[in-house]
């Protein structure tokens, strides 16, 4: 048996690299269990639909705070969200439509603070009628050290529902890092608010990936993408990530997403990376000369905001997608997609 790690507070911002902060309250609920079932989020219409078919589908959206210091805007953003919930009514409770949302972090934008998740979470996303799971980004924990963003997602025994008085849900989210459990792929969800990983985090990482159904996708989570075309080297999360490998007798995982670069990357390094941290914060470039810490890049975009919708099959063992761009001039949705992509699982 692997050895058990404990969670606590304590231990979930030391995994993070950051002292408690006094005020953060205390982690209800079993804080040793950070395994969470997608199953409680969804209708029986679109349980039936995964069960049936064996796909399923969901959005991966990040960096949608903004803030004058950081141009992009909430019009931009409301594009995303626009762009979003277009998709998901087109064809309702079908497999390849999502059923959920994995945002990829700084959910808000300068620091974390409730008024501004108020402006830039529950009004900004109260027309998307999925849920949304988040893990905390750099700006999350800034300013409050997370405390409002353990208010918005991290309240175990809460009991989401939609639709709701703030426009959006506060979620019951077992962490900041945690275990997605769906019939189809496990999605480990990390914390990282900085490239720092923790030694425990790391060891955590590994058991999860050793543990996880090899019948299923595995999808690694993290805001600081372990390979990235913006001339950033994040090279603790891609040690953190090749350590867990290692842990795991070598199973690389079938997908790596990510946010912190303000732009939309899809790369192949050792395992498949998407960078999707267009929702609504201002662009910044990629860059194609920088050699991208030694993976290749399939495609990128510096300009354009937008959201990935991704289908994971796994009787063909294949993960599928697209990034659609969201038309901030006039709020509709593009035809096509500005990037799509099929692939199969490597483990």
């Amino acid at each position: 048996m692997p050895e058990e790690i404990q969670h606590s507070p304590e231990v979930e911002f030391a995994a993070m690299g950051r002292p408690l902060p006094p005020h953060v309250p205390a982690h209800a609920g079993n804080p040793s269990d950070l395994h969470y079932d997608i199953m409680q989020l969804l209708t029986t219409e679109q349980a039936d639909a995964i069960k049936t078919s064996n796909k399923m589908a969901f959005h991966v959206v990040g960096d949608s705070g903004n803030d004058s210091h950081h141009n992009g805007g909430p019009r931009k953003r409301a594009a995303v969200v626009h762009t979003m919930e277009t998709q998901r009514k087109a064809a309702p409770n079908q497999p390849e439509t999502p059923c959920f949302c994995m945002h990829t972090g700084d959910v808000i934008y300068p620091h974390g603070d409730i008024d501004y998740y108020h402006d830039e979470f529950y009004d900004a996303f109260a027309s998307y009628r999925n849920y949304i799971l988040a893990i905390p980004g750099n700006h999350d924990y800034y300013g409050d050290h997370l405390a409002s963003f353990k208010q918005t997602f991290c309240v175990p025994g809460f009991t989401p529902s939609l639709p709701d008085p703030l426009g959006r849900s506060v979620m019951n989210l077992p962490g900041f890092h945690y275990v997605v459990n769906t019939p189809v792929a496990t999605i480990i969800a990390m914390a990282a608010t900085s490239d720092y990983i923790s030694p425990n985090q790391t060891k955590w990482l590994g058991q999860e990936m050793q543990q996880a159904d090899k019948g299923k996708a595995l999808i690694i989570a993290v805001h600081y993408p372990p390979y990235c075309w913006d001339g950033s080297n994040n090279w603790r999360v891609r040690s953190a990530i090749a350590a867990g490998i290692a842990m795991a007798g070598g199973r690389n995982p079938d997908l790596v997403i990510c946010g912190h670069a303000h732009n939309y990357q899809r790369i192949q390094g050792p395992y498949p990376v998407l960078v999707v941290g267009s929702g609504g914060v201002g662009t910044s470039p990629v860059n194609k000369y920088c050699g991208g810490n030694g993976s290749k890049l399939l495609f990128g975009t510096d300009n354009a905001y937008g959201a990935v919708s991704l289908v994971v099959d796994a009787t063909a063992k294949t993960i599928s997608g697209s990034f659609t761009a969201a038309d901030v001039q006039y709020g509709s949705v593009p035809i096509e997609p500005m990037d799509t992509f099929s692939f199969n699982w490597a483990s």
